[in-house]
């Protein structure tokens, strides 16, 4: 298995960055990102986060179906290019998608099924030659963390450990991630009630918890994130 070098704390939206603590560059500039607000869908769970479109690195705009906007930081950037943004609908609330590098739709997930409900994209890796992302379901409601794979044109998604987020409601702002060290866990999240930031030990089928500092704040997930 090879995981991707992030840790993440912050986006750098603007800049089209996804840029995260200890320095690490998810893409460089300049990267996809969700551009041009649209307060049509109404949520408010990410600060300044629903977007009419994803602008790709040379400056094509893609747009969601009708109805639907993007809703997040930022589109997480695979190894080979390929690309993972989340789609919300007024009715069906949030899925994601994958698409190619120039932006054509490649396979889709499930609807969550309500609106105004949010996966959160966390990370990547890769397992015996198959990419696949971590997620949040529902990070202030109900904390699933996911194992999305693609299965043709569909992206299956699988609960692989429970009770943890990486989002603060209504914060622009993502916390934990992906963590590259010899040891201790690859990804770090809080717990629901941000008591406790908690290292895992995430593959494509499963995570298990082997670490953990008490206090989620900033200080105890850069102390989680570190190399022992």
């Amino acid at each position: 298995m090879r995981l991707g070098r992030v840790s993440i704390k912050s986006l750098a939206v603007a800049a089209g960055l996804f840029m995260f603590s200890k320095g690490a560059v998810f893409a460089a500039d300049p990267a996809p990102r969700y551009v041009q607000p649209d307060a049509s869908y109404g949520h408010g769970a990410v600060a300044n986060g629903e977007w009419a479109f994803l602008e790709l690195a040379n400056g094509a705009r893609i747009a969601p179906p009708a109805g639907a906007v993007f809703e997040g930081i930022a589109p997480l950037i695979a190894p080979d290019g390929t690309l993972y943004a989340v789609e919300s609908s007024q009715s069906e609330g949030s899925r994601i998608v994958k698409m190619s590098p120039q932006g054509a739709l490649i396979a889709a997930g499930d609807w969550i099924g309500t609106r105004h409900r949010w996966l959160s994209l966390a990370g990547w890796g890769v397992e015996q030659g198959q990419t696949y992302v971590i997620a949040v379901d529902r990070p202030h409601l109900r904390g699933d963390l996911l194992s999305v794979r693609q299965d043709g044109d569909r992206l299956i998604s699988q609960v692989i450990y429970q009770g943890v987020t990486n989002h603060q409601y209504r914060s622009a702002t993502l916390w934990g991630g992906m963590r590259d060290c010899p040891q201790g866990g690859n990804f770090v999240f809080a717990t629901m009630d941000w008591q406790t930031a908690v290292r895992l030990e995430v593959t494509a089928f499963s995570a298990r918890a082997v670490g953990q500092v008490a206090g989620a704040g900033p200080r105890a997930l850069s102390a989680a994130m570190a190399c022992d």
